[in-house]
């Protein structure tokens, strides 16, 4: 059957891309909430649906009834890490970058020096 629902934090706004997953299923069957928190998956009865997201530490798990069509989670929506750092590397053709430095400052003299010389005005 197929259970429908969204998921929430405690404020009522979406989470999206929080998961749910069919615990014990292999292979791993399961479903993504999308931009506004809805989601659909299909289950049996007596299943178990963990719900998880990135920003939390907490996993909710649910039991499905047989009568169950929709089930709302609300979930925490705050991060439980202590920092997050983010580093990117980038190859960097070196052989260039002199010749950006002298030419930006090239181009920096030449438009100071058309500033300071007076223009002539014939009468």
């Amino acid at each position: 059957m197929l259970v429908k629902g969204k998921i929430t934090d405690y404020e009522g706004f979406p989470i999206f891309d929080a998961t749910v997953v069919i615990k014990g299923s292999d292979p791993i069957i399961g479903a993504t909430a999308n931009f506004d928190g809805n989601y659909a998956i299909n289950v049996n009865r007596g299943d178990i649906l963990k719900f998880s997201h990135v920003g939390t530490n907490q996993i909710i798990e649910r039991n499905v009834t047989a009568s169950m069509t929709t089930l709302d989670i609300a979930m925490p929506n705050e991060l439980q890490l202590p920092e997050t750092v983010v580093i990117g590397k980038k190859r960097t053709n070196w052989f260039w970058l002199p010749l950006v430095i002298v030419g930006g400052a090239i181009a920096v003299n030449q438009s100071r020096k058309e500033k300071a010389t007076p223009k002539k005005i014939k009468i």
